[in-house]
């Protein structure tokens, strides 16, 4: 088997853990607290690199790794709130989540400062070109998104008893996630 081979091979067997990774045993990484780095990791190094390599890309190529960066911090904010709804039972059954680690408040501080990191780090990449040049002006678009969802969630983690029900929330932050994906794509195609 040619090196590329087993790299395909390793690369498939990665993502094959960390994505069953997530609930079964043995690893159970969202009942360690581990959850949300899991689902970081694959839904953006992961599909990036994947998508690069088994379409004939090295897998030490700097490129799906830079890509990768703004939006794996972009994805944590709406994967740390998608914790909250289900506080109660996580709690329950000694799931450790980021909400239920830190609280509800917390948790909603800890997205608050992944959004301004993803958007600084976007902004950064278009300055400086890296990634290819796959943010380009079109990044000027993250930051009022960025701003109203750093925003909903100061106002959230404000609230004395912070609610378990935030769809309105879970869109803003499901929809940030959007920019990092479609901003590339338009500037590769």
């Amino acid at each position: 088997m040619s090196d590329s081979g087993v790299a395909t091979w390793a690369l498939a067997l990665v993502m094959y853990l960390l994505a069953l990774g997530y609930t079964i045993p043995p690893l159970k990484l969202s009942y360690r607290g581990l959850g949300e780095l899991d689902v970081g990791i694959t839904h953006s190094f992961g599909v990036i690199l994947c998508g690069f390599h088994f379409q004939g890309g090295q897998i030490l190529d700097p490129f799906p790794w830079l890509l990768g960066v703004p939006l794996f911090l972009a994805i944590f904010p709406s994967i740390i709130l998608a914790g909250v709804p289900d506080y109660d039972a996580d709690k329950a059954v000694g799931k450790k989540t980021l909400a239920v680690r830190l609280g509800r408040r917390q948790a909603a501080r800890l997205a608050m400062t992944f959004t301004a990191l993803s958007a600084i780090t976007a902004v950064v990449w278009c300055i400086l070109e890296l990634a290819s040049g796959a943010y380009n002006w079109l990044t000027l678009f993250i930051i009022p998104h960025a701003i109203y969802l750093f925003l909903s969630l100061s106002n959230y983690q404000r609230q004395t008893s912070p609610s378990p029900l935030i769809n309105n929330l879970m869109i803003i932050a499901l929809t940030y996630v959007i920019w990092f994906g479609i901003i590339p794509l338009l500037r590769l195609i």
